[in-house]
């Protein structure tokens, strides 16, 4: 393997890492939906409770995926966050601020 592939593949796993930092600490040390308990990490991610994702920037960019976690983690996992599912946060998103499961 060459070293471009090595790094990344390093990358990869330390991102994948503060993930689960994240999720572990937001879903009371079981990675899981907050809404509906979906469990598949994969799926999982981070919402901001109150629909204010679109204020959040880190070096003047919106702030998402591993940027947001390494951000949350940095920061000693600030309140106003929460672990949903895929499904749901854009569900939420999508539906002035309420997931279609409530």
């Amino acid at each position: 393997m060459n070293n471009r592939n090595k790094r990344l593949e390093q990358i990869g796993i330390a991102n994948r890492r503060v993930k689960e930092l994240v999720l572990n600490h937001y879903s009371n040390g079981v990675p899981k939906c907050n809404c509906c308990g979906e469990t598949n990490v994969k799926f999982l991610t981070i919402d901001h409770i109150n629909n204010d994702g679109n204020k959040h920037l880190i070096n003047g960019r919106r702030a998402g995926g591993n940027s947001l976690y390494r951000w949350l983690v940095n920061n000693n996992y600030p309140n106003g966050y929460q672990s949903l599912c895929w499904n749901c946060n854009c569900g939420k998103s999508h539906n002035h601020g309420i997931c279609p499961h409530e």
